[in-house]
């Protein structure tokens, strides 16, 4: 216990008292200051107001009222009665006194009466001082506390009790639940209450319970998080309980924003906890993993979620984040998971947000973008900027390109117009891809065509595909009156050494797409050297401008150049 005083005044010439006080012994927590005399008027003396026990002989008895104001209202008062006058002692006294010893002779009995005396005092400075304990803890505490006794009556309460309910500590002592709350009886029964049951029960079952209890206050409607326990008596018998209320009310309504912000994302959503167990969802994130009711997920752990995906939708995983895949109704469904930590002050994770984003409709987007930026819209293939960037930047040997362009391509054009054109442009393509699967085709522009097969193959099974091709052209053409004057003219380059850039690749089967055109068309030539060598003395630079120099080749050119070339007559 903490260290105090027993302050004691003997104002008695005996000297038989005056030694059993002189003979005490420190308490160990407790010291004895003794002060002896005999004045009357020492007794009026500001410092003897703080005495806890005074000794008295029948002299003093005149000053007995002055002493019992200015005295503290715990000090003991002992009359020592040396002249027998007890039996005749005014009750007015008697009520100002808290003893009264007869004188004795005895120094055993004098001594016996001084322990006990000290020692009943002794007991009460460690009730006030613990009394004192339990009210400075429990005012400190901003929780609410009340102690009740077995009829419900509030024997203590705390400062936050008093400031809840709007009343002081003296007015809530021995008074009940309606007085205190300011409700009555019907308003108790037809509300949510059950601070009064709750009450019962803790007291039947004799154990610490913990309620959720609404209450109406000063501030209006709280709500509680309720720990309440009984109390018992030497014999186990319980006396009353104790009770101690966290108030819920702000962290309920943060909780209720959070729900109602959580509901309203547009988008599937979880809270987890530090365990990564479910405590909370939204309705989305319940229609699209087919839940019924947040009961069914609440509490359980993350990888349970992640069974139910696996067995009903398909998973994948994207950089850091988590790719669900779902068919509704033959329509894939794409949902692109996020997750952000939740962090107390410290830093430390105690929850996880995890966001289920729809993107079916921007990916859908993208990939019609990234479709219309690389294709052809015309014939659906590969456009001239997509083969190039996808074309190798370094050609392997066995690899080959092939360049296709249609013959009186214009002039269908111009007697049947744009539509038989498009046909035409439409059926080529089609004939590309049947007849070169696996290979890099893209429409260049215009009528001309370019494919790039990147498997090895020899300038022999190369040549033999582009005749197949053209014979299949040919033969498609002629079923149509509009297209039956059409045919192509197909240059081939085929890597036989490495190291051929890109850039050289597309000359070279540029060189051989206008020496077959120009040798007369529908004929088939694979790029070498000495095409390029014989033509080096033709108006233009073939290089620069390879389309216009091949037209003008003169006749002694093409003569020469038609050991280089493959032809197929129709």
């Amino acid at each position: 216990m903490f260290q105090s005083v027993l302050r004691i005044s003997l104002y008695s010439a005996d000297q038989l008292l005056e030694g059993a006080f002189k003979a005490l012994q420190a308490d160990a927590d407790f010291k004895h200051k003794i002060s002896f005399s005999t004045e009357v008027q020492s007794l009026f003396a500001e410092a003897q107001a703080k005495e806890d026990i005074y000794f008295l002989g029948p002299e003093h008895l005149v000053s007995l009222p002055y002493l019992k104001k200015a005295a503290k209202p715990t000090a003991r008062i002992v009359l020592i009665d040396t002249a027998g006058q007890e039996a005749t002692l005014p009750k007015n006294v008697i009520s100002l006194l808290n003893e009264i010893w007869p004188l004795t002779n005895n120094p055993a009995l004098m001594t016996m009466r001084v322990k006990n005396l000290l020692n009943n005092a002794l007991l009460d400075k460690k009730y006030a001082q613990l009394q004192r304990c339990l009210d400075t803890t429990i005012d400190t505490t901003p929780d609410l506390i009340w102690f009740k006794d077995i009829r419900g009556a509030h024997l203590k309460v705390n400062d936050a009790f008093c400031n809840i309910v709007g009343k002081s500590k003296a007015d809530v002592t021995g008074r009940g639940h309606y007085y205190i709350w300011d409700i009555t009886p019907d308003e108790y029964t037809d509300g949510e209450y059950v601070c009064l049951e709750s009450e019962e029960e803790v007291i039947a079952r004799a154990e610490t319970c913990i309620f959720d209890e609404v209450v109406k206050t000063q501030m209006g409607m709280r709500q509680f998080k309720t720990r309440k326990s009984p109390i018992f008596d030497e014999d186990e018998k319980v006396i009353g309980t104790v009770g101690i209320a966290y108030d819920m009310t702000d962290i309920t309504n943060s909780s209720a924003e959070v729900d109602i912000i959580l509901q309203n994302l547009p988008f599937a959503a979880i809270i987890l906890d530090a365990n990564n167990r479910i405590v909370n969802t939204n309705q989305k994130f319940l229609d699209f993993f087919q839940f019924q009711s947040t009961e069914e997920i609440i509490g359980s752990y993350r990888s349970r979620l992640r069974d139910i995906a696996i067995k009903k939708h398909k998973l994948k995983q994207i950089g850091d984040h988590l790719e669900v895949r779902s068919w509704d109704d033959g329509k894939e469904i794409i949902l692109e998971s996020y997750e952000k930590k939740i962090l107390d002050i410290f830093k430390n994770r105690i929850g996880l947000l995890v966001i289920y984003r729809d993107v079916t409709q921007e990916r859908n987007s993208q990939q019609e973008l990234e479709h219309s930026a690389n294709t052809d819209e015309l014939t659906g293939l590969f456009n001239r900027r997509y083969f190039y960037n996808n074309l190798p930047e370094i050609g392997q040997a066995g690899t080959s390109m092939l360049f296709v362009d249609l013959d009186n391509f214009k002039e269908v054009n111009d007697t049947y117009g744009h539509r038989a054109g498009d046909d035409a442009l439409k059926l080529t393509a089609r004939l590309l891809r049947e007849n070169f699967t696996g290979a890099l085709i893209a429409r260049m522009g215009g009528d001309e065509f370019v494919l790039y097969l990147n498997k090895t193959h020899t300038a022999e099974q190369v040549v033999k595909q582009a005749h197949r091709l053209q014979k299949a052209m040919k033969a498609v053409f002629a079923e149509d009156t509009p297209r039956e004057g059409l045919s192509a003219s197909i240059g081939i380059v085929v890597i036989d050494t490495p190291g051929i850039s890109r850039d050289e690749m597309v000359r070279r089967g540029d060189i051989a797409m206008y020496e077959a055109k120009r040798l007369g068309k529908h004929r088939i030539c694979q790029y070498s050297p000495d095409i390029e060598a014989q033509q080096e003395g033709s108006l233009d630079t073939l290089c620069a401008k390879p389309r216009s120099s091949c037209r003008r080749l003169d006749t002694r050119q093409a003569k020469s150049n038609q050991t280089e070339c493959a032809h197929d007559k129709a």
